[in-house]
């Protein structure tokens, strides 16, 4: 027997157990402790030796201690636990204080530092630690064995105990009320801030300083930023405290100036500029940044200025306040520059570029809010002289205006908000000169009936690039323009020799004019090429949807302007707006006029983007067919013009005995059929349950199969020479007809015939001229077909005649003989058959 081994495997579930963090302070005894005493140097044999003694360890804990381990000092408060170490060596007391927690600078204004003499920042915490050690005297340890754990608050019940001093307290607690302790060797002090800047490492003493600026790079503090960034060297990172610093800076060198956050540290330039910029490399994060109403935030040296390149600045985390510029960049960047996450509040500017040029310029993030009298946010390049390479300005929140003249290229404008501000008069949220590539999408509007939203600059105002090859998609804009203006009265306005701009996706609603062309007084133009205005929402606009006021056809086809109607009444003169969407997803367009397309030897193809739906007109009703986005179209004339005609009424009556109900004819306008690399729908309202068919070449063909839902192409040319098939109803009272070509089509009723006849079928013909299609059924060995028989319009189709004894029974019975016969001649052919089984089952 061959044994098998069976691992059974089980999935033991994973348990996680969170340990609750636990702070050990461990004191290693004199071995570690002897080394580190680097203090003031006692008698080389005192408090040295600890062979044969152990230490006896002690611990208190304190809070708002005003001392601050300086005696008197009163400049911090401190919370810390103090651990105390006794030993005896050669007769002397000796102890080791080591004290660790946190601290706190006073509130109290003008608390001046242990070393210099500076006043303190108020309200700084961070974390301290630092020991003393030395001989105790005039007392003896004789209380071994003795337990000193005592909590203590200064500020509290125990006020008195920590003025007549804390170390006096234990020490006398220990050796009696008339001990004293040396506090001449203190080492190791530290004083760290919550910004992560150590202000104090004094390795001989509590004799460092704390300054509010500090250089973490070279571990230097000072007193004013300004200092600091003169003693700093390139790449240097300077750390500053909350406060506020009434200074004029100058950087003139790379370097990283880090404020606590935007909230807490303000550098005030009063009437002058509170930041000069004259060096590429440039961060300044979070500060507040104040000026006067002559004063400016952050200036850059102008670009004439030899040698001062701003590439790789970065303004980032700041507030700005005041009545001026905000930013103010006036020299070249061949790199980057980044303007990010900043807030910006009542300038009359709050970023002015001039005309420079940039390789990269980043905006992002920022808050511009602008509430005086000036409604421009953001102003660049205004004569159009700079060139930015690369532009993104995204994920803004603007209140006021954003003007750049610059040549922009490759920009992304993108996921931003414009709203209109408070200033009333008319403006624009957002105009630019935008070229090669530049992306406007995903933003939004808000003009609230008075400002105007997007303008893409032309050659108005001598502007030498006008926009080109630009793509606005995704984006929403509501109540933008107002009556008062000529110029400020759209939601989306091309201007003076724009081209190549792609306008789609985009919502407009109650707009003054949701799309206009610039009118220029004294400067007439012409609709330059390449522009495009397909598949947006336009409705509800208190003017008109598109208008266009200058020379030229602005062609606005297939956008939806709030309903299926014809949309004509809602546009200016030479606006072209058919075909139009049928609905606001604009996956199906209406017309109801002709529809051209550019052919090519007989071949056109339809729009790539939705199908398009040509409306029936006159006296046809509602008959529309609609052609699949990307369908070829093939005309029987290779000198086809490229024209569709919508459904006409048809001047046609189908032959036989029919009452025609509807003819329309719908194709080419030259009278050639047309047809299709796809299937086409044609949707004859009001027609369900008719029988339908078509006319081609003279003969009338009826279309017999039914569809079983929305054919292929290759279902339709497994129908040919028909290539159609029907949905007698739709569900709405509509007769549906899918066919592969274009030409005359017509609904009838067949005319009941009187009596009946040995072959089922209807008769259609009889008509004046072509020829008709007798529809009927045969039924051979069992199985019955359809039949269409052609026949010339002329001939002759008269009924078989029945005889009358046949009509009033003779056919019943005739009928009786056959069904007997059937009957006798199936019991023959059992018969046989039972026969033939019991042979051969023996």
């Amino acid at each position: 027997m061959r044994e098998r081994l069976i691992l059974v495997v089980k999935r033991a579930s994973k348990k996680i157990t969170t340990l609750a963090a636990v702070t050990v302070m461990a004191f290693s005894g004199l071995a570690a402790a002897g080394p580190m005493f680097s203090g003031s140097a006692l008698a080389a044999s005192v408090c040295t030796n600890t062979v044969g003694s152990s230490p006896t360890t002690f611990v208190q804990h304190i809070a708002n201690d005003p001392d601050s381990a300086v005696p008197g000092g009163n400049w911090a408060l401190d919370t810390f636990t103090r651990t105390i170490q006794v030993w005896e060596d050669t007769g002397h007391e000796c102890a080791l204080a080591t004290d660790s927690g946190t601290f706190d600078t006073t509130s109290a204004p003008n608390k001046i530092s242990p070393q210099n003499g500076v006043p303190l920042p108020q309200n700084i915490t961070g974390t301290m630690n630092g020991s003393t050690f030395g001989e105790i005297t005039g007392g003896t340890f004789d209380q071994l064995g003795t337990s000193l754990n005592t909590s203590i608050d200064c500020s509290g019940a125990d006020t008195a105990t920590c003025a007549s001093g804390l170390t006096g307290y234990w020490v006398q607690a220990l050796f009696g009320n008339s001990a004293s302790y040396d506090y001449g060797n203190n080492w190791g002090w530290t004083y760290t801030a919550t910004n992560d800047s150590t202000w104090v490492n004094s390795a001989s003493g509590n004799i460092g300083d704390i300054y509010p600026v500090y250089n973490a790079t070279s571990g230097i503090g000072y007193s004013d930023i300004q200092s600091a960034v003169t003693a700093a060297t390139t790449s240097n990172n300077i750390e500053v405290v909350a406060g506020t610093y009434n200074e004029n800076l100058v950087i003139n060198k790379a370097l990283d100036l880090e404020g606590p956050n935007s909230g807490t540290a303000a550098i005030n330039g009063g009437d002058g500029f509170a930041i000069t910029l004259e060096s590429p490399n440039v961060t300044i994060n979070g500060f507040t940044i104040k000026a006067n109403s002559d004063g400016e935030g952050i200036y850059n040296i102008d670009a004439s200025t030899p040698g001062h390149d701003i590439s790789g600045t970065v303004i980032t985390n700041n507030i700005f306040s005041g009545s001026s510029r905000a930013i103010a960049l006036e020299s070249n960047a061949t790199g980057t520059v980044k303007v990010n996450d900043n807030q910006f509040d009542s300038y009359d500017k709050d970023l002015a570029v001039a005309d420079n040029s940039f390789g990269n310029f980043q905006v992002m993030g920022n808050t511009f809010n602008e509430p005086g009298s000036n409604d421009t946010s953001v102003q660049i390049g205004p004569d159009g002289t700079g060139i930015i390479s690369s532009f993104e300005f995204e994920n803004n929140d603007v209140t006021g205006n954003v003007n750049i003249g610059a040549d922009v290229n490759g920009a992304t404008i993108s996921g931003n908000t414009f709203n209109y501000g408070s200033v009333s008069g008319g403006s624009v949220e957002f105009q630019a000169a935008l070229h090669n590539s530049s992306v406007v999408s995903n933003n939004h509007f808000y003009g609230n009936s008075d400002y105007a939203c997007l303008q893409l600059f032309g050659s108005q105002y001598g502007l030498p690039h006008p926009s080109d090859g630009v793509t606005v998609s995704g984006n929403d804009f509501h109540d933008c323009g107002n009556a008062s203006s000529p110029y400020y009265n759209y939601g989306f306005q091309l201007s003076q020799d724009v081209s190549n701009v792609t306008f789609s996706g985009n919502t407009i609603d109650n707009a003054y004019d949701g799309i206009n062309t610039r009118f220029f007084s004294g400067s007439a133009w012409t609709i330059g090429s390449g522009i495009s205005i397909s598949g947006n929402q336009i409705t509800n606009s208190r003017h008109l949807a598109v208008n266009n006021t200058v020379s030229g056809t602005l062609n606005a086809a297939q956008n939806w302007f709030g309903s299926a109607s014809n949309p004509t009444s809602l546009v200016s003169s030479n606006v072209t707006v058919i075909p139009w969407c049928a609905q606001a997803a604009c996956s199906s367009y209406l017309s109801d006029q002709n529809l051209s397309l550019t052919p090519s030897g007989g071949t056109a193809t339809s729009s790539s983007t939705g199908s398009t739906t040509v409306n029936g007109s006159g006296t046809v009703g509602t008959v529309t067919a609609t052609i699949p986005a990307s369908t070829t179209i093939t005309s029987s004339n290779s000198s086809w013009d490229g024209v569709i005609a919508a459904p006409a009424a048809a001047n046609y009556t189908v032959p036989g005995s029919n009452t025609t109900s509807l003819a329309i004819s719908v194709g080419s306008d030259d009278g050639s059929s047309l047809s299709f690399n796809q299937p086409v729908e044609l949707v004859l309202a009001g027609q369900a349950g008719k029988s339908v068919g078509f006319v081609k070449n003279g003969v009338f063909t009826a279309i017999t199969q039914v569809c079983g839902g929305t054919p292929t192409i290759g279902d339709l040319n497994a129908l040919d020479p028909v290539g159609a098939c029907y949905i007698a109803n739709d569900g709405s009272g509509n007769l549906i007809v899918w066919t592969d070509h274009f030409t005359t089509f017509a609904t009838y009723t067949p005319i009941p015939a009187s009596g009946s006849s040995s072959s089922s079928g209807t008769t259609k013909s009889s008509a004046s001229s072509g020829t008709g299609v007798v529809q009927g059924e045969s039924t051979t060995n069992g199985q019955t077909s359809s039949t269409n028989t052609e026949v010339p319009a002329t001939a002759s189709l008269a009924q078989p005649k029945i005889a009358a004894k046949e009509a009033a029974g003779g056919g019943l019975r005739w009928y009786w003989i056959v069904l007997i016969a059937i009957f006798v001649l199936g019991l023959a052919v059992a018969t046989i058959y039972r026969y033939a089984e019991g042979t051969d089952k023996a």
